[in-house]
């Protein structure tokens, strides 16, 4: 084989990922839109919401001028590359790049996160004084997740944790802390529209009977 014919299917073979890349971010849009219209979340779900990985890190990335930062040094080099290399592959590229990292808002993550296991209305833990003030409920007699403030879990936590949460929720969680790492996911839910409403109503009512325990059954 000429260098001239390697470099040809090299080109082809890029391309082609690039472009199954762009196919793979496009399904993942239009199941975020399936997704909403299926199972719509109100300000009170995004409040009441206990997440297992980092939301923080992944959104930290994905607006403001963090987020148009990375966009633009992704083009920046996706165009250095087109002037070296003459082709359009590179930017096929940027945009199957950029597009998970950017566009993402909390409510898109979260239903993901739900489908993955690793976001939940209400608590994973209950009887926390950290999912005691998340459900606006007395906390001053309860245990803290953290054996100091803010700092590490504290070893009842994670005792009780490990009883609800599993291994597979747990290497989930670190997959969603990366920014797009929801867009990517998404179209494996493409059609679980239905399952997302029953899984979050579920949880709903499972909130609704925690806090109403907690008053001593007043509502």
């Amino acid at each position: 084989m000429t260098p001239e014919t390697k470099r040809l299917w090299m080109d082809r073979a890029t391309m082609a990922m690039a472009v199954a890349g762009l196919l793979w971010i496009i399904s993942g849009y239009v199941s975020l839109l399936l997704l909403a219209q299926a199972a719509p979340l109100s300000e009170a779900d995004l409040k009441s919401a206990s997440w297992l990985s980092s939301p923080n890190l992944a959104l930290h990335f994905t607006g403001g001028a963090k987020g148009w930062f990375w966009i633009g040094a992704t083009w920046v080099v996706a165009l250095a590359m087109l002037v070296v290399r003459r082709n359009a592959v590179p930017l096929i590229g940027a945009l199957a790049i950029t597009l998970p990292i950017y566009a993402l808002d909390e409510s898109s993550v979260m239903r993901v996160g739900a489908l993955d296991g690793v976001v939940r209305i209400g608590c994973y833990v209950p009887n926390s004084a950290e999912c005691l003030q998340l459900a606006g409920l007395p906390s001053e007699a309860a245990r803290s997740i953290y054996s100091t403030p803010h700092g590490l879990r504290a070893e009842w936590y994670q005792q009780e944790r490990s009883k609800t949460v599993s291994h597979h929720q747990e290497v989930m969680a670190g997959w969603h802390s990366v920014p797009g790492a929801a867009l990517l996911r998404a179209p494996f839910f493409i059609t679980s529209g239905d399952r997302l409403k029953a899984l979050l109503a579920a949880q709903r009512k499972e909130l609704d009977s925690f806090k109403a325990s907690a008053r001593g059954g007043k509502a």
